[in-house]
């Protein structure tokens, strides 16, 4: 069922950047419409051990972390995800009633791209979402087609080679006289992490 999801909302939208509360609203609506199928339901009540929510987290994470990825597929598994593991926990929750709690906790954590992987990190799925999530919050996170690369804390330029700050390990700059500049702004970052 997790492929299917994953091909069928290709024929639910082409969109090339489903970010936005209004895109997530529309996926979510969608997402809650393909697994109130009777026969999807009953599956997700047989999965005691929450595997099928499980699945969709690790393409998440796999997205998020490789080439072929990117935050298009993260967020479809995301909404996913969070619909599976809320209709295993509510076997007898309607849509509409599954769509207000999951919009309210969704839309304002996963509109951004940004917002999207600082929830990834929060809800503790992968320990590897830690530095997408700090580049996300330093601003310093650049997300290319299928791919995301670094950018220079100091003067957000993409960086092929970096050089990270030696406390966090997380910042990316190309320089030294980059990573001096950014240090005021970077401090507060860096002591949080």
């Amino acid at each position: 069922h997790v492929g299917l999801y994953m091909r069928s909302i290709h024929s639910f939208s082409s969109v090339d950047d489903n970010s936005g509360s209004e895109s997530v609203l529309s996926i979510l609506n969608w997402t809650l419409r393909f697994w109130s199928n009777e026969s999807r339901r009953d599956l997700l009540r047989r999965d005691n051990n929450g595997e099928i929510s499980a699945s969709y987290w690790s393409v998440a994470v796999g997205s998020s972390c490789s080439e072929q990825g990117g935050s298009w597929y993260s967020r479809l598994a995301v909404i996913a995800s969070n619909v599976t593991s809320y209709f295993r926990d509510h076997p007898e929750a309607s849509a509409g009633e599954s769509f207000q709690v999951l919009k309210d906790e969704l839309v304002p954590s996963i509109s951004t791209n940004d917002g999207l992987y600082i929830y990834m990190h929060e809800k503790g799925v992968c320990s590897c979402m830690q530095y997408v999530a700090a580049a996300a919050r330093d601003g310093t996170y650049e997300e290319t087609p299928m791919h995301a690369k670094p950018l220079c804390g100091g003067c957000k330029k993409s960086v092929d080679v970096t050089k990270r700050c030696s406390r966090c390990k997380i910042a990316s700059y190309c320089s030294r006289d980059c990573q001096a500049k950014d240090w005021k702004r970077h401090k507060k970052v860096c002591q949080a992490l």
